[in-house]
């Protein structure tokens, strides 16, 4: 089973092993898919997997520690634009 999550404000039909679903707006479905169904529905960015893993949560809260960190070392928040690659090797020419 696979659970996965609904990140469009609307509902939508998908296609399960054991048939057609209906997945709410910001909801979940729990279901046997087609991997090569899973994979356009993937990369549509309308689903992610939910999973529930913790490394998820840990590289936002690396995030935000290296916003903290950036804002104590130049007195001003990092750009909302950056990824937390970028934000990293703005620290690392901070402290070089």
């Amino acid at each position: 089973m696979t659970k996965i999550k609904n990140l469009v404000g609307s509902p939508f039909d998908v296609q399960t092993l054991s048939g057609p679903k209906i997945i709410a707006a910001f909801g979940t479905l729990e279901a046997e898919f087609d991997p090569a169904y899973l994979d356009i529905m993937l990369a549509g960015r309308s689903i992610i997997l939910d999973s529930g893993e913790p490394e998820k949560a840990k590289a936002t809260v690396t995030a935000e520690s290296d916003a903290a960190r950036y804002e104590r070392l130049t007195g001003k928040k990092p750009d909302g634009r950056w990824s937390a690659d970028r934000l990293s090797e703005e620290l690392a020419k901070l402290e070089a």
